[in-house]
This record gives C-alpha cells, structure tokens and sequence, in this order.
C-alpha cells in the first residue's frame, strides 16, 4: 500500500537526488573570468612571509596569502598526519543554526591525527595553531571561488598549483549546509570548477581559510 509518509519520502529523495546530480551549480568565476587577479604570497608554519627556494617537496610552505582578497589559506602536507593532502571527512556541525536542521555524520572519512569530519578537522588544527593562529574555519564557496581559476579546464586542477601543490582535482567541502535539503552541503569541486551539493555523509577533503573577503564577488551561482 503506497501511503503518504512513503509518496513525502520519495519525493524528498528525488528532489535531493537531483540537486546532487546537477553538473554546474554555479560556474566559477574567480576574481574576474577574462583576466583573473592573483597575488599570492607563500607563508611558513609560523605565518613569517617564506623564504625557502620555491620548491614544495624540498622546503615546502604551510599557508598562501591572497593579497588580493585578504583570505589566508591552508596548504597541506605530503606525508601522513592531521595536515595530509590525502585525509577525507565527512560533513558535521552540530550548530543548530548553521546546519539547516542536520549536523550531518561524525568521524566519517579517512585520516589521521584528528576524527574525520569538518568539525573535529578545524578545532585540531586551531589548536595546533596553524601559522600562527587559532581562527581557521571552513570557507564558502564565494570564499573558494576566488581561488579558483576558470582560465583552467577540466580535469583541472582549477587553481596555481605553485602555490597550492598539494591539491586535487577534486570536490572540496564548504562551511555551508544546503538549506532546502537538510542532508546535504556545498562543496566546490576543482576538476571543473563550480560549487555543487552533495550528501553531508560522503567523505571530501578539506581546505581551511582564515580572514574576511576584503573585495566583493558575485555568488559562484549568480
């Protein structure tokens, strides 16, 4: 017998099902689409300005400033540990009024050095205190459109791998839960370029940022 809780239930999983399954929820932009402005500068661990030699394997940095936009940002590490390029997590926030009525799922990645979700991520690495600071917090996906470079096709990755080398072509989690659909979140995926929604339960990786955009950019969905 089909009853109402069950035609409520399919609909709810078809309407999210769709909005995971759009290609292009907003096309990034970056600064500008035509002539991108990037002024990135590297940092060491203790947030000094770098002076190493440039090479990421030999005297690697930890955080990129964008002087364009005021953002800090995290860079990861090649081996094992809290910072790897290769840890996974799942999406949770237990704030009531930032997670659109779900926290999502705990400790649902892969990684080391802290539980694998959003949450636990950020609070071990404030208190590591990361270049210097104890304010790092998930971005937005305006926040990572700015770094986003759309002059790069996919497979990508849509971003300067100069500065950021520890990248992937691949989804990253925002901060931002998807209102309509309380099971699911941005991400902002760099192999395409453009923010996108999926389950808060599927393990992404993570870049953190610090700071307020000190410019105005268009919603990557605009």
């Amino acid at each position: 017998m089909i009853t109402t809780r069950s035609v409520r239930s399919a609909l709810y999983c078809l309407a999210l099902c769709s909005v995971i399954t759009l290609t292009a929820c907003g096309r990034g932009t970056g600064h500008n689409a035509q002539t991108p402005a990037f002024d990135f500068q590297r940092l060491n661990v203790d947030g000094a300005p770098y002076t190493g030699n440039g090479d990421f394997a030999t005297q690697p940095w930890s955080c990129v400033t964008d002087r364009h936009t005021g953002l800090i940002w995290e860079v990861k590490t090649t081996q094992a540990g809290l910072r790897s390029k290769d840890n996974t997590y799942t999406w949770y926030n237990p704030d009531k009024q930032h997670n659109a009525g779900n926290a999502g799922m705990r400790n649902g990645g892969k990684c080391s050095g802290s539980a694998c979700d959003t949450t636990a991520y950020v609070e071990a690495v404030n208190v590591q205190s990361l270049c210097g600071t104890h304010d790092w917090r998930l971005p937005t996906q305006k926040e990572l459109s700015t770094i986003n470079d759309p002059r790069i096709t996919y497979p990508g990755p849509t971003i300067d791998t100069r500065f950021f080398p520890d990248i992937h072509a691949a989804q990253y989690w925002t901060g931002v839960a998807y209102g309509s659909h309380y099971a699911g979140a941005w991400a902002w995926s760099f192999d395409y370029g453009y923010d996108r929604v999926d389950w808060k339960k599927t393990p992404k990786y993570l870049r953190l940022v610090r700071g307020t955009l000190a410019i105005q950019v268009k919603d990557p969905d605009d």
